[in-house]
């Protein structure tokens, strides 16, 4: 069985290579049966990471001690489900893990834009093999998790036994999920970019699954502190591992790209904000960090600075065509949106310096340090406070349509004496910084809850 695995994600690298290139044939030389090709690489890519994905899942399952993976992460007493999960409990299951969700997305993809007719089908499958083929590449010639041992042992060493909770079967499909599905707003922007439409129904889907990938994401998240808290008793988010900030990268980037894009997809706009969400997405970093002190580190490091040379490049060329027009440079919400996108972007270069700090500093200097949870708490706190601010008075911000904004700000004015006041109380008249900081956040979900309803009702 693990030879099938082996032989099944070599034969999902070479699809995606062929779809790499029948795809950029079919676009650039107008040819349909090249792109028709491609889409097919896509299937047999898809289904031949589907067998090794199998082929894994059986012999984790089954107890096949022959093989290196299954002994070093299960053992004959462990449950079934952690059998599965230890799928993800080492970097050879987890790159096959990531394999297999980004060759399924692939074809959910290839087969929508074929019936919905999205107009950048070449450049979309050409970003999917390359994304596919470089997590089977690493499978196939790096961190293969079918390698046999030299004898076969009578029993494994078993699961960690922190990972030994429901919640770490959940958390990490939510975390990948979310990272995975990042790919398709990112496949949909090259691919746009690439062949150089101005606008089209491209822009809403991307809008759509940048949604879906947040909230994926988000789950993932609460799922994982929920989990520290109860394994390790860990105060706090940046009491975690630095591993655990990759995460909050593109959840940072994602939402603020899920409000600037609200009005500017209307337009056929996709702002630059999501571009540079996409190609950061954690994937990447998350790896980089993770596996830093593994043969993967040069090659993901690697792999990142191509990615950034090709999209960069790509986005100078092409950024006459992100540039709104004066008529919609401010349109509705334009201020906040604008300021929201700033702080975020401030928030993920904080949370990216504090994280990968240290591994630079390993890599260059050959020293060792460890960022404390100071670090964040001191530079993301009052950053976070600004960003619920911006929430707080945001219809009182210029761009907003607010029918009387005299009385509006006559309410907000009140709801923020009276709750500053009644928390500062019930704290005992000793943590007035804790008091505003909730009473900034309550007017914030007052906006947040007013907008919802008013979209619901609307619709």
């Amino acid at each position: 069985m693990s030879e099938l695995g082996s032989y099944a994600i070599a034969l999902a690298l070479a699809s995606a290579l062929w779809g790499v290139v029948a795809s950029i044939i079919g676009a650039t030389r107008k040819r349909e049966d090249f792109v028709r090709s491609a889409e097919g690489a896509v299937y047999a890519m898809a289904l031949a990471v589907c067998v090794a994905a199998g082929s894994l899942l059986t012999v984790l399952v089954t107890g096949d001690f022959s093989v290196q993976y299954v002994a070093e992460y299960t053992s004959k007493s462990l449950a079934i489900p952690y059998r599965v999960a230890a799928m993800w409990a080492g970097q050879g299951g987890s790159l096959l893990l990531w394999t297999w969700f980004s060759a399924i997305l692939a074809v959910v993809i290839t087969v929508q834009n074929r019936h919905k007719g999205w107009g950048v089908a070449p450049y979309a499958v050409t970003t999917f093999c390359l994304v596919t083929g470089l997590f089977a590449g690493l499978v196939t010639l790096v961190e293969s998790p079918f390698t046999l041992l030299a004898a076969p042992v009578a029993d494994g060493q078993g699961l960690n036994p922190l990972l030994q909770n429901p919640l770490q079967i959940i958390h990490p499909l939510a975390l990948y999920g979310g990272y995975i599905l990042y790919t398709v707003p990112f496949a949909l922007t090259i691919s746009a970019l690439a062949a150089g439409p101005d606008k089209g129904p491209w822009i809403k889907v991307a809008t759509r699954w940048n949604a879906y990938s947040w909230i994926a994401l988000t789950a993932g998240i609460i799922l994982g502190a929920k989990w520290a808290y109860t394994e390790l008793g860990w105060g706090g988010y940046w009491g975690w591992d630095p591993v655990e900030n990759a995460s909050l990268l593109p959840w940072l980037t994602g939402t603020a790209l899920l409000h600037t894009t609200l009005t500017h997809w209307k337009t056929g706009r996709l702002r630059v904000l999501g571009f540079i969400m996409v190609i950061t997405r954690s994937g990447v970093i998350s790896s980089v960090h993770a596996f830093g002190q593994s043969s993967l580190g040069p090659i993901m490091g690697g792999a990142i600075f191509l990615i950034l040379l090709a999209s960069g490049a790509l986005l100078v060329w092409r950024l006459p065509m992100l540039r709104a027009p004066k008529s919609d440079a401010m349109g509705h919400g334009w201020f906040g949106q604008r300021a929201l996108a700033i702080l975020m972007i401030a928030l993920t270069a904080a949370v990216l310096w504090g994280t990968m700090y240290p591994l630079f500093l390993r890599v260059l200097r050959n020293q060792e340090i460890s960022v404390t949870p100071e670090f964040f708490r001191a530079v993301c706190t009052p950053l976070g406070v600004a960003v619920l601010a911006i929430f707080a008075v945001s219809p009182l911000l210029p761009g907003q349509s607010v029918e009387n904004r005299r009385r509006e700000t006559i309410v907000r004015g009140v709801i923020a004496a009276v709750s500053f006041v009644g928390l500062f109380a019930l704290s005992g008249w000793q943590n007035p910084g804790v008091a505003l900081v909730l009473t900034v956040a309550l007017l914030a979900m007052i906006t947040v809850v007013r907008k919802l309803w008013m979209r619901v009702t609307s619709a």
